[in-house]
C-alpha cells in the first residue's frame, strides 16, 4: 500500500493531460492527500507543503486562462471578490477552500492563511493572463449594485450615513468623511465595504462634481476632539487575522482607490470620471495615504504627515510601490517604503504627495476654492486622458499580477508571524 510519503513525493511527478476536467479531478485527488498530511502531523510549515502549492501553479499555468472563462461565462459576467470565488468553488473547490481540518491545533486563522495564500496564487494567475486580467479590473470598477440601491435615499436627503462612514452634498461637492473615532479612523472590513459604496454615489450622483475625502473628529484619548485623516489597516484586527485578503487587501485596491483614479462604469456601461480631493488632518498612514496618491489635490493642514509603515508590519502598502515613485521620485520612494520616512507636509520632498499646507482654520476656504477651480467642464476629461497616459491598464495588471502573489506570501514570512502571530499552530 502507498504511503502518505510517497503520496507527498509523487506529487512532484503528476502531468496533467492538458484536458480541464479530467485535470481538476487528478488534481483534486492530490490535494486531499495534502490535507491528510495536514491533518496527521504534530507540526505543519509552509514549506512542508510546497509540493502541492507547486501542483496548484502547474495545473493554473495551463487552465487559468479556462478557470476564469468558466466562472465568468466566457466574460459576459462581471464578477469581483467574493462572487467570482464562489463560482469558481462550484467545479474547481481547491483553490478556494482548505479542507477543514478538526484538530485544534490547527487554527482556523493558520487554514484562513492557506486559503488566502491559495487565493493570491490564483488571483496573480488571472492577472498575468492580459485578457482575464483586464476584464477583472474593469469587472472591479463597475458600481456596486449594493451603492445603486442608496443611489435614490442619497439624491432626496443628501446625506447617507453608513457604519463608519458619511456622504454628504455640499453644493457640487461630495463630501465623505471617516467615522471610526475609536480607532483614529483606521481601516477595516467595514470601512472598506462604506467606502466602496460611498465612492461610487459620488460618481452616480449627476449634480455632484467633485468627490472630498476628509476624517472626522476622533475620540482616542491622545486626540480627543481633533480630526484625524486615517491611521491605516486595524492593527488589532490584523494581528487577530481578521482582515479579510479579498475583501479588504484585494477589494480596497481594485476598489474605491482604484476607481478614484480610473473613475466607475455605470449599470448603462458609461465610464464616469471625477476629480477627487483629499483634506488631511494631523496625519494620513498606511491605507491613508494611498488614497492621498489617487488623489487630484491633496490639501493638508501644517504640521500632518504621511507615512507607509507596511514594511514594519510586513505586508505590500497596496499599489503605493508603483505610485509613489510617480508622485515623488524613487529615492523618495525607497525611504518612505523600505525605511519608514514620514513626509511632512511643507517639505520640498513632499512635494508629489501634498499640494498645498495651510493654517487648520483655512482648509475650509482652500478646500471650497479647490473644488470651484475642478468643478470645470473640461476637468473630466482632461483627467482621464491624464490618466490613460500615466497609468496605463496594462502597467496596472502586470503590478497586480505581482501584488497578489506577493501579499500572500508576505504572511508566512518568518518577521510577520514573530510580529503578529498570525499563523501559528497554537
Amino acid at each position: 500500500m502507498e504511503s502518505l510519503q510517497d503520496k507527498i513525493q509523487s506529487a512532484e511527478h503528476i502531468q496533467f493531460s492538458g484536458e480541464l476536467d479530467a485535470d481538476l479531478a487528478l488534481l483534486n485527488q492530490q490535494l486531499k492527500y495534502e490535507h491528510d498530511f495536514i491533518s496527521g502531523q504534530e507540526k505543519v510549515a509552509i514549506s512542508d507543503l510546497t509540493s502541492w502549492f507547486n501542483l496548484r501553479r502547474a495545473f493554473l499555468r495551463l487552465h487559468s486562462r479556462d478557470l476564469y472563462l468558466r466562472a465568468t461565462a466566457e466574460g459576459k459576467h462581471a464578477l469581483t471578490g467574493q462572487s467570482l470565488l464562489a463560482q469558481i468553488a462550484t467545479f474547481a473547490p481547491q483553490f478556494v477552500c482548505f479542507y477543514a481540518c478538526q484538530r485544534s491545533e490547527l487554527t482556523e486563522k493558520w487554514q484562513r492563511g492557506l486559503q488566502d495564500q491559495s487565493i493570491g496564487l490564483l488571483l496573480s494567475f488571472f492577472f498575468t493572463d492580459e485578457a482575464c486580467g483586464e476584464h477583472l479590473i474593469r469587472s472591479y470598477l463597475r458600481c456596486q449594485a449594493s451603492s445603486v440601491a442608496y443611489l435614490r435615499e442619497f439624491a432626496q436627503t443628501g446625506v447617507l450615513n453608513l457604519p463608519k462612514v458619511t456622504v454628504e452634498k455640499h453644493g457640487k461637492m461630495g463630501h465623505i468623511t471617516f467615522n471610526n473615532p475609536q480607532c483614529l479612523n483606521a481601516e477595516d472590513n467595514q470601512l472598506v465595504a462604506d467606502l466602496n459604496i460611498a465612492v461610487d454615489l459620488v460618481y452616480l450622483s449627476e449634480d455632484i462634481e467633485v468627490g472630498v475625502l476628509r476624517g472626522g473628529v476622533t475620540q482616542h484619548a491622545k486626540y480627543q476632539g481633533k480630526r484625524i485623516f486615517s491611521a491605516g489597516v486595524n492593527l488589532k484586527q490584523l494581528h487577530k487575522s481578521d482582515i479579510s485578503f479579498v475583501d479588504f487587501m484585494i477589494g480596497r485596491e481594485l476598489g474605491y482607490v482604484n476607481k478614484m483614479i480610473h473613475g466607475v462604469v455605470s449599470e448603462s456601461g458609461e465610464k464616469i470620471v471625477k476629480p477627487w480631493i483629499s483634506v488631511v488632518d494631523t496625519f494620513a498612514i498606511g491605507g491613508g495615504m494611498q488614497l492621498l496618491l489617487a488623489s487630484d489635490y491633496v490639501i493638508a493642514e501644517e504640521g500632518s504627515y504621511a507615512s507607509l509603515p507596511a514594511g514594519n508590519e510586513g505586508i505590500i502598502p497596496g499599489l503605493a510601490n508603483m505610485r509613489l515613485a510617480r508622485k515623488c521620485n524613487f529615492r523618495i520612494a525607497k525611504e518612505v517604503i523600505l525605511l519608514g520616512r514620514k513626509l511632512w507636509a511643507g517639505e520640498s520632498d513632499s512635494q508629489g504627495v501634498f499640494d498645498q499646507s495651510v493654517r487648520s482654520e483655512d482648509l475650509q476656504v482652500k478646500l471650497d476654492e479647490m473644488a470651484r477651480l475642478l468643478s470645470t467642464p473640461a476637468v473630466r476629461e482632461n483627467k482621464r486622458m491624464l490618466v490613460t497616459g500615466s497609468e496605463p491598464m496594462d502597467e496596472l495588471r502586470r503590478y497586480l499580477a505581482e501584488f497578489c502573489l506577493v501579499q500572500g506570501e508576505r504572511i508566512y514570512s518568518k518577521d510577520v508571524a514573530n510580529k503578529v502571530s498570525k499563523f501559528t499552530l497554537s
